[in-house]
């Protein structure tokens, strides 16, 4: 139950195609409505379940949804040796209701079985971040459904383990319920190829080039202009990547457990199209973590895609200090990008921002150079003698009070 994809526990509503505009609503209250006395065995249960529904696809809903929400894994079963767990039988975690991956793959299994369904346990590993390993694989499942194989893990479906406590945190996740196989690759990886269920296997060559995702990758429908696993790169990288229209998204760079300072990534968009410019202050290994929503209200972005980065150089550069107007209203940056710039000199200032009014750069005293509107929205500028110390980049749109763009520091 490691590995990236659990730690971030989103709901995510692109489902398989079979499951795709179909609401399970009624056949999850359904599966969650048995009581003890239908819980007793797993013929009750079956029994129960069976009567849910005669449709194939809502009879594998029923018993996902029983399942993920019945069964807690367990924390201290993993950190037992194999050899040392208790009976992983379906009949053993039914009683018991705890379990790790193999119990919820056998008593999923069962189940399914039981209601008429044709099943298999699909056995392999899941890929894991740099500096971490598997618990020795992972297993989950597959069933048949209209003649043909889906993918589904209720495992990963009931909740995550919270890294830095160890703790097991219950929260359902339908998108483990019928995945698309060409996403589900990115995070689980069979033993067997042909249950990788793809016209054409991914090679172990082919998943080094995979970075590590979210489902959130797959929701913001984020399709990165080349697959990255590992990047090397010198002084600076950047990274290009298109995004479903709405979506929005910010970049950290993180080195070991540390997050470092949020002017080494400098992330833009035109529409669809993005940008994550990133700066390496020193040689070493990297993670570049693109954050992203889609919630034009939301204070906070849920963790998208890791990238791994290996510089052999590093930059004292920095870029400029974005702030969350410059996001919010969609602004583009041409120059300068370099967060310090030198007190006394000529400096020109481009950058784009659609619909604003007025556009300047303000010093400490207030403001001190206003820029001039040419075509594309673009406001541009040049300074007589850049003044000592911050200077901001702010715009003023109809009817709304100055907002702050962009943050410089002269000396």
């Amino acid at each position: 139950m490691r590995g990236w994809l659990l730690g971030v526990a989103v709901l995510l509503v692109a489902l398989a195609p079979l499951a795709q505009g179909r609401s399970f609503a009624a056949i999850d209250r359904y599966a969650l409505a048995a009581t003890p006395d239908d819980e007793r065995t797993l013929l009750t249960l079956s029994t129960y379940l069976q009567a849910g529904s005669s449709v194939p696809v809502e009879k594998a809903r029923l018993v996902y949804r029983w399942t993920t929400d019945r069964i807690a894994y367990s924390a201290a079963i993993l950190a037992m040796a194999p050899q040392d767990r208790p009976d992983q039988s379906a009949v053993a975690v039914l009683q018991r209701r705890n379990s790790v991956c193999l119990g919820y793959s056998n008593l999923f299994d069962a189940l399914a079985r039981n209601v008429g369904l044709e099943t298999s346990q699909v056995f392999g590993d899941t890929r894991d971040p740099p500096g971490e390993s598997s618990d020795g694989g992972h297993v989950w499942n597959a069933v048949k459904l209209d003649g043909k194989w889906h993918l589904l893990d209720p495992t990963w479906g009931s909740g995550y383990l919270d890294a830095s406590t160890g703790q097991f945190h219950k929260e359902f996740n339908p998108y483990y319920f019928l995945v698309p196989p060409d996403q589900l690759i990115f995070s689980h990886v069979p033993s067997e190829d042909r249950w990788q269920l793809l016209a054409t296997p991914r090679t172990s060559k082919d998943l080094e080039l995979l970075p590590m995702v979210s489902t959130g990758y797959f929701r913001y429908q984020v399709k990165p202009a080349e697959l990255h696993g590992t990047v090397a790169a010198a002084r600076s990288f950047r990274f290009r990547f298109t995004a479903r229209e709405g979506a929005r998204f910010s970049g950290l760079l993180v080195q070991g457990e540390r997050d470092l300072d949020d002017t080494l990534v400098f992330m833009q968009h035109t529409g669809r199209e993005w940008t994550a410019d990133v700066l390496f202050p020193a040689p070493g290994e990297y993670t570049v973590r693109l954050y992203g929503t889609d919630d034009p209200f939301a204070d906070s972005k849920e963790q998208v895609v890791d990238y791994r980065v290996k510089a052999w150089t590093g930059t004292e550069r920095r870029f400029p200090r974005r702030y969350r107007d410059f996001e919010a209203s969609a602004a583009e940056l041409e120059y300068p990008r370099t967060y310090v710039l030198k007190a006394g000199s000529r400096t020109s200032f481009s950058v784009r921002v659609p619909g604003a009014k007025k556009v300047e750069v303000a010093s400490d005293g207030g403001p001190w150079l206003t820029l001039t509107r040419s075509k594309g929205d673009y406001w541009r500028g040049t300074s007589a003698r850049l003044p000592a110390g911050e200077l901001l980049v702010q715009a003023t749109f109809s009817g709304s009070r100055g907002s702050v763009l962009l943050g410089y520091l002269a000396k």
